[in-house]
């Protein structure tokens, strides 16, 4: 599944109708993310670091590389901005609020 947050503007292909009748698409690409930087607490836990989103539109953890971190320690409020995903995983330029 790609990482697509409320609001971005993706390109999409018509697929098929569901069980409903309702018209289906797939994501093809994505022309321009409305998120560029995201807010909530930090927790690490067994070499895991992870943020709880503060925007409750973003309805899963984002994983963060423990190399991102920038001094942000467990339990902080912190942000980032200017990431890039891959595989599921937020880099981005982390700090504490």
């Amino acid at each position: 599944m790609r990482a697509l947050f409320h609001g971005d503007k993706v390109l999409a292909r018509a697929s098929d109708s569901d069980h409903r009748g309702k018209r289906e698409g797939q994501v093809v690409e994505i022309l321009e993310r409305s998120t560029t930087k995201i807010a909530g607490r930090l927790v690490v836990e067994d070499n895991l670091a992870r943020v709880m989103p503060d925007d409750k539109r973003l309805k899963s953890d984002l994983i963060i590389p423990a190399s991102e971190l920038n001094g942000a320690t467990h339990g902080q409020n912190c942000r980032g901005g200017h990431y890039a995903i891959s595989n599921g995983t937020i880099a981005g330029c982390w700090k504490s609020q």
